[in-house]
Formats: structure tokens, C-alpha cells, sequence
């Protein structure tokens, strides 16, 4: 019995030795994605808006009058 104690023991020690990536990084294309959310005109009119319509007048009134 203290021979299969130590098999796992010594599993364990080589689960530990191997690297295992620990975030994955998934790439979704921008332009398909933009090309999309474009074609519908609802979505394309309230993309627009931070351009169109924003009043630039110095006051902070959204996220998107900010500096940063």
C-alpha cells in the first residue's frame, strides 16, 4: 500500500514540473466584427453618436468627454 502512495506521490511531482498555460488568448478580427454591428442602422446610428451628436463643450457629461 505504501507503494501506490508514493506512484501518486511521484505523479503528482511531474504534474507539477510540466508548464500548463494558464490564460488562453483568442483573437476575433476587428473589421468583420465592425462590418457587422454596421449593417444594421439601429446599431450604426448609436455607434455614430460619440461623433455626430456629442456636445464638446469642456463639461464632463459622459464617459466618452473624458481625457483618458
Amino acid at each position: 500500500m505504501n507503494r501506490n502512495i508514493k506512484d501518486v506521490n511521484e505523479d503528482e511531482g511531474e504534474a507539477q514540473s510540466r508548464k500548463k498555460p494558464i490564460k488562453i488568448l483568442r483573437y476575433f478580427p476587428l473589421i468583420p466584427r465592425l462590418q457587422r454591428l454596421f449593417m444594421l442602422s439601429k446599431t450604426a446610428e448609436s455607434m455614430r453618436w460619440h461623433h455626430d451628436q456629442r456636445i464638446d463643450d469642456g463639461l464632463l457629461r459622459h464617459l466618452a468627454d473624458s481625457l483618458a
